[in-house]
């Protein structure tokens, strides 16, 4: 998976990003979303939630994604993220019952 993501000072957030399906095939994921701060009261933990545009299930794996039409479909992702310095942090995703993955994001 490559990405990229922008942020606000007040938490809204945009991006995108490609990688390679479960199935093995080219998707990507056009994205907004919001990123919510000192989750528990940690303020390293956040969680992030982004709806978007996904694209690359097709064929036998269309049901994988709702509302799709021609390898176009609707998502929204959860993700808890953990800042490990100010610039790195690690994140856990879920994309539906499709995919679960782990990320390490730097900030530039």
């Amino acid at each position: 998976m490559l990405g990229f993501e922008s942020g606000e000072h007040d938490g809204s957030l945009w991006g995108g990003s490609v990688f390679r399906n479960s199935y093995g095939d080219p998707s990507a994921y056009a994205y907004l979303g919001y990123r919510y701060d000192g989750l528990f009261g940690k303020p390293a933990l956040y969680v992030k939630l982004t709806a978007g545009v996904l694209y690359g299930y097709k064929g036998r794996y269309a049901n994988k994604v709702p509302f799709h039409h021609d390898g176009w479909g609707l998502a929204i992702v959860p993700v808890v993220g953990y800042r490990l310095t100010a610039l790195d942090s690690v994140q856990f995703g879920l994309l539906g019952t499709v995919a679960a993955f782990f990320t390490y994001n730097r900030r530039f």
